[in-house]
């Protein structure tokens, strides 16, 4: 036992009986032991709770891909609509311009 107060340490030394102490520590290690048995049977019980969660997460990966190539098209055919108008405002422009140079 480790306390920093000396008085304190003689008072409990004096009060408690060392068969008392020695149950205390007997019952601190057996809690002890009990905790190490349930930590070691949490980890079997835990790996495949974590496949599971890590193929859950490819698994959406791919939908979430499979999904945005759909968008990708989408995106693509506003993205040449946009071109193509683009092209026209600029040919538009480039015979407003010729017809000013010809007047």
């Amino acid at each position: 036992m480790a306390l920093g107060n000396q008085a304190i340490q003689q008072r409990i030394a004096a009060e408690v009986e060392p068969a008392q102490i020695r149950r205390y520590e007997e019952e601190i290690h057996r809690t002890h032991q009990g905790h190490e048995e349930a930590e070691s049977k949490l980890e079997p019980a835990l790996a495949p709770l974590r496949d599971q969660v890590l193929f859950m997460k490819h698994n959406l990966n791919a939908r979430a891909i499979a999904g945005l190539s759909d968008e990708v098209v989408s995106v693509q055919t506003n993205v040449d609509k946009l071109v193509r108008d683009i092209e026209t405002a600029i040919a538009q422009a480039d015979a407003f311009i010729a017809s000013l140079q010809a007047e």
